[in-house]
């Protein structure tokens, strides 16, 4: 029971992670799109 609840609570974490990581960088290129800066060179 230990170690199934351990994996769910490691699923969970991952899936959260993964969410939230997916969606800060777009939130945070979005919010600096306000501030006039140049690109960064590629």
């Amino acid at each position: 029971l230990n170690d199934l609840l351990r994996i769910e609570l490691r699923e969970a974490a991952r899936d959260y992670l993964s969410r939230t990581r997916r969606e800060y960088p777009l939130h945070y290129v979005f919010d600096m799109s306000d501030i006039e800066i140049p690109p960064p060179p590629p």
